[in-house]
């Protein structure tokens, strides 16, 4: 009998030739959750190579990289608390939702999954048209149909300014939603009344799925380009800032098609977790040591504030010992598991005769001729 592949040969495969498997696999619970975090410990060690080529990259961009959200945290330390819970919110909970049904829903091509997934898609494209053309963006086309429609009215009624201001919100807010609300039902409804086309779809997905699988990969992780801002000089470069992003794209679209949807999103919130926890140290250091103004050794913290860090710094080093074990577990399993396999091809057995000596003894001994 020819042993069970371990994980990392079943992952090998997938990578050298992703193939599509309609329905899903998806084994039980406690599988698919234990596979699920070693599949976290063994491409951290990825994202951490990653990160390496982060910094080494970094003194190509002048002074740095200029990264959105730290900025963001450096500037609102005020309200520290506050903070750490929008951050919480944004990385662990909607991030990982909203990007998996962006990047991973449809690569299981139902009827829902392709509206659903397209259309959350669509969204993230025009969100990066947006950052490079900000007149083509979505948004500054309702603000142009709005000044078109009420600006020349709303001349007449200065003392209206600020009301004029509100409706124009509202109106490139529903405006929005309303568009993307009618790409989704028009996707839907027409896969579903028009049973032949999707049938087309998936014959096309299945001949060309590892294609598909690996722009979902890669256009996942130079969507995240998005959080530097001073990379016009050296643009050539960036890819390999999102090294980590590129890697993550790889493991969370194996695991949407390999254990589900939901197994994805559960997979990204622990990654997103490790740089919330990293952006909470950030939260509670001192603004003027984060800009380089002052040494470690001045920095001057409060009790509560060293509890806090001393208790982050905790988590790393326990995620450390946890990686460290998972994937000296996963390892082993891939070495015993070529063992048995040698072992079988030098000594192959015959499944029939070993199940039942006797037969075999039978089968040798010649019968008498009458």
């Amino acid at each position: 009998m020819t042993p069970q592949l371990s994980l990392l040969e079943r992952l090998w495969s997938f990578i050298l030739r992703p193939t599509l498997t309609m329905p899903i696999p998806k084994p039980g619970f406690w599988v698919s959750l234990w596979d699920s975090l070693r599949l976290f410990c063994f491409f951290l060690l990825f994202s951490i190579l990653g990160v390496v080529v982060n910094i080494l990259v970094s003194p190509f961009f002048g002074d740095g990289l200029e990264n959105q959200v730290t900025d963001l945290l450096i500037q609102t330390q005020g309200d520290r608390w506050l903070s750490l819970i929008f951050l919480f919110v944004f990385l662990v909970v909607l991030a990982p939702v909203m990007e998996e049904i962006a990047f991973r829903q449809w690569l299981v091509p139902t009827r829902w999954n392709l509206a659903l997934g397209l259309t959350f898609l669509l969204f993230y494209v025009e969100s990066l048209v947006g950052a490079v053309l900000p007149w083509l963006s979505l948004t500054n086309c309702l603000r142009w149909a709005f000044d078109l429609i009420i600006i020349p009215v709303s001349y007449s009624l200065k003392e209206l300014s600020d009301v004029v201001e509100i409706l124009r919100i509202l109106f490139v807010f529903s405006g929005y939603v309303s568009i993307f609300l009618f790409i989704l039902s028009t996707g839907y409804l027409t896969l579903r009344l028009q049973d032949r086309w999707h049938r087309a779809i998936q014959s096309w997905f299945r001949c060309y799925f590892g294609v598909l699988f690996y722009f979902s990969a890669v256009f996942f992780g130079l969507v995240h380009i998005s959080n530097y801002t001073n990379i016009q000089q050296f643009w050539w470069l960036t890819p390999l800032l999102v090294l980590p992003q590129l890697f993550g794209g790889i493991e969370l679209g194996y695991v949407r098609t390999q254990y589900g949807l939901m197994w994805a999103m559960f997979n990204h919130a622990l990654n997103n977790f490790i740089p919330f926890v990293a952006m909470a140290c950030v939260l509670f250091l001192p603004p003027a040591f984060l800009q380089g103004k002052v040494d470690l050794s001045e920095v001057q913290l409060t009790d509560n504030d060293t509890l806090v860090l001393a208790f982050l710094g905790l988590f790393f080093l326990v995620l450390l010992v946890v990686v460290v074990v998972v994937n000296i577990f996963t390892f082993v399993e891939l070495v015993l598991n070529r063992r048995k396999l040698a072992q079988l091809q030098v000594n192959p057995v015959n499944p029939i005769n070993s199940a039942n000596p006797i037969n075999s003894v039978n089968s040798e001994t010649p019968k008498p001729q009458v």
